[in-house]
């Protein structure tokens, strides 16, 4: 569901710019690299679903939605990159299992989720997908590269560590989003 409708659509040079309407309030569109930048940085969910394109979720449309609605509370160069470097998948129930080989794979990051991530409060799934994108983001290793994995003290360490981090930048990912949003609305009048 696209966060504002097509309002005006003005061609210049080698930059278009597009004007949404935002609750009732036009909001600018740049075009910059691949996709429509709101003035504050952020893109709107329909060009993050446009971006994708459906190899970034094996054809998982259900995901591709879902994480274009999430990615919409992100800095559009954060999305930039993801979708560059990642796939995001999630395990159909009905599927057994599935091979992907590194022809498919393209040294893509891989973010991977369990199906019951749709049953979860909004809440959750927001938090979900952005903390698997900040361990991206992070370049956290996966535990499974941890030093001294014979170690468990060593590695419940190292995965505390990485977990806290993820956490704090999703806090900051959506207060900053939050603080973004509030620049939008309109003021009231008298308050």
């Amino acid at each position: 569901m696209p966060i504002g409708k097509l309002a005006d659509l003005n061609a210049r040079s080698k930059r278009t710019t597009l004007t949404f309407l935002w609750e009732g309030q036009k909001v600018n569109h740049l075009e910059q690299r691949r996709g429509l930048i709101i003035e504050n940085k952020y893109y709107d969910a329909e060009t993050i679903y446009d971006m994708q394109g459906a190899f970034f979720t094996m054809s998982d449309d259900r995901l591709r939605h879902l994480i274009a609605q999430v990615f919409t509370k992100i800095p559009a160069g954060v999305v930039d990159q993801v979708i560059d470097d990642c796939l995001y998948l999630i395990q159909d129930p009905e599927e057994g299992g599935t091979y992907f080989p590194n022809t498919i794979l393209k040294n893509k990051h891989i973010c991977m989720f369990a199906y019951p991530l749709f049953d979860e409060p909004k809440k959750g799934k927001v938090f979900t997908i952005l903390h698997e994108t900040a361990h991206y983001y992070l370049k956290h290793k996966s535990p499974f590269e941890f030093d001294n994995l014979t170690d468990p003290n060593s590695c419940g360490k190292q995965y505390n560590k990485q977990e806290k981090e993820a956490d704090v930048l999703v806090d900051k990912w959506i207060k900053d989003w939050e603080n973004s949003q509030a620049k939008l609305r309109p003021k009231k009048k008298g308050g």
